[in-house]
Formats: C-alpha cells, sequence, structure tokens
C-alpha cells in the first residue's frame, strides 16, 4: 500500500510539473529588452541536402539525356549584434556584422571565412562577405521587433537594384504581436517578395502561422516555445529575373518555399535564444541556349532541404 501510494504521489507531482510547463499563470507581452552596451553574438549552423535532376535535349527531336546529382553541404554563419542608443519608448539602434561564413559541399570547402581574417578573398562573393564586415547594417528596432528604419546596404541595393533590400529586412525581423498572448493563441505574418524590372513589379508573398505552445528551458532561461510554419509561390518573381547564361532564354521556372520551426524567446529578459528550423525549396525550369541555327535545351528540377538552427551564444 505504502508503494502505490509512493507511485500516485510521484505521478501526481510529475503532472504538475508538465503542466506547470505548458501554463502561465497569466497571458504575457513577447517584447524584446534593449539595454545600450549589450552585444548579442548568434551563430547559424545547417546541414542540407539536395536532389538536382537534368535532362538535355541537344537538337529537337533527339531523345533526353537526363543526369541525377545528388549533393550535400553544411553551412555556418556568425552575426555580431551591438545595442546603441534606446530611446524612452524602448525603440533601439543595433548594429549587426557578418563575423564568419563557411560554406562546404559534399565535403569541400567553398567558401572559409571569418571577418578577422582577410588572406582568404578571392572572388567576387567572397569581397561581398568583406564588405558586409567592414560595413555592418544598422537598424533601429522597436520593442515588438518592427523595424523603423536600415541603413548600410548602400552596397546591397547596388548589387541587386530590382529588389528592396530595406523591406525584405524589415519585413524578416522576428517580430510579435501587440497583445498579451497564452499558451495555445495563434497569429500570422506575411513576408513579401518583389522584383522591379522593365516588365513592372512583380511580388509573391510567403505566409507563416505562429503558435504559443508551452514554456521550456533553454540556455538556463524560461523561454516561450513558439511554432511557425510557412510556404510560399515564389514563381512570379523568379519568373521575372532574367538569365544569367549568355544567349539563353529561361521558357519557364517555378520556386516554392516551404519552412517550419521552434523560436525560443525569454520574456523576463526580452531575448532570443534559438531558432530550431527546417527549409525546403522546390526550383524547376526550363532553358533554351541558342547556338547557331541550333538551339540546346535544358529542363532543370532541384529539391534542397536544410534544417539547423540559430542561438545565442
Amino acid at each position: 500500500m505504502k508503494i502505490s501510494k509512493i507511485a500516485a504521489a510521484s505521478a501526481l507531482l510529475l503532472f504538475s510539473f508538465l503542466l506547470s510547463s505548458l501554463c502561465y499563470s497569466e497571458p504575457v507581452k513577447l517584447r524584446y529588452i534593449f539595454s545600450p552596451g549589450d552585444e548579442l553574438y548568434y551563430v547559424m549552423e545547417a546541414d542540407g541536402t539536395g536532389a538536382l535532376t537534368s535532362g538535355i535535349i541537344a537538337k529537337e527531336g533527339e531523345p533526353e539525356r537526363k543526369q541525377d546529382i545528388n549533393m550535400t553541404m553544411k553551412l555556418r554563419m556568425g552575426f555580431e549584434t551591438k545595442v546603441g542608443d534606446v530611446d524612452q519608448g524602448g525603440a533601439a539602434t543595433l548594429t549587426t556584422r557578418l563575423s564568419e561564413y563557411r560554406l562546404s559541399q559534399d565535403g569541400k570547402d567553398i567558401i572559409d571565412f571569418k571577418s578577422d581574417d582577410e588572406r582568404n578573398v578571392t572572388n567576387e562573393t567572397n569581397s561581398a562577405l568583406i564588405e558586409l564586415y567592414k560595413n555592418p547594417i544598422t537598424m533601429k528596432v522597436t520593442p515588438l521587433g518592427g523595424v523603423i528604419n536600415v541603413s548600410g546596404i548602400d552596397r546591397l541595393s547596388k548589387t541587386v537594384p530590382q529588389m528592396d533590400i530595406a523591406g525584405l529586412i524589415k519585413q524578416t525581423q522576428q517580430k510579435f504581436p501587440e497583445k498579451a498572448v497564452d499558451v495555445g493563441d495563434t497569429w500570422d505574418e506575411n513576408i513579401d517578395f518583389s522584383w522591379d524590372n522593365n516588365s513592372g513589379k512583380k511580388k509573391n508573398t510567403v505566409a507563416a502561422k505562429y503558435e504559443f505552445m508551452g514554456y521550456e528551458t533553454v540556455k538556463d532561461l524560461r523561454c516561450a516555445r513558439i511554432h511557425v510554419k510557412g510556404e510560399g509561390d515564389l514563381s512570379d518573381v523568379f519568373n521575372s529575373i532574367p538569365s544569367e547564361i549568355p544567349g539563353s532564354v529561361m521558357d519557364t521556372k517555378s520556386l516554392f518555399v516551404r519552412y517550419e520551426g521552434d523560436i525560443y524567446f525569454a520574456p523576463a529578459e526580452g531575448v532570443l535564444t534559438a531558432f530550431d528550423f527546417t527549409m525546403n525549396q522546390d526550383v524547376a525550369a526550363v532553358i533554351t541556349i541558342k547556338q547557331g541555327a541550333d538551339s540546346l535545351k535544358l529542363n532543370m528540377s532541384l529539391n534542397m532541404a536544410l534544417s539547423g538552427v540559430y542561438e545565442l551564444k
């Protein structure tokens, strides 16, 4: 009898503990808390796979020659953020720079860059990374995560003048609802992608849904776990981007994006601690390359899958 009572008491204690991890005494307001002089360092590490299927038709009427290529990749990016002035409403000036970028494919390093070592700068891609280090991005961000203004993106904007880089940064900054939220509450957020060229502006939207799942301890902090799931068809924008292959025309293109993950945010400290995520991209294109009187047609489809974590160090 004593054993059964102890077991029952243990079960009740375990149930109480689990219940406390899911419930909060009252709804909570999710707000960033900025303090002048604070420095935050985030690292994103991800593993990915890719499956490329291509078919080449050298001449009209000839059979298609197909080829399948599978690849693996690893990505690591580091970001340093310094908090500057904070106004009376809690909005802060944040300066963020890229401190490291490491990309490998099939076990071979493609880019291995650290901001304090410029010796491996060999091409335009690496040069652009150096510029992102030398010229960090500055944003004024509200406690809700809204971006009031962005500066330091001149080089990026000149590289891709058809895209609203500042607008994209403003939309992708993690934002929270104005009202207090409780476990089980949901809210929506959209990210618009646009491309403006001679044929006019094309716009597509990635729609995301957030749900407050409960509380977990991450890095010794009591964090709200917020599940996010988003997807979007970016084909209109993709189709408006011209081909970079000389003498080629892309007849049809499609791009579909899906992502899902869990955001961990510590309300008492007002800091994002981690974001676990998975992302999938499906790309398809038909490329016609003119070669004198003949033309070569390439049918291509690519699936990219990426999973990783973005976390506070």
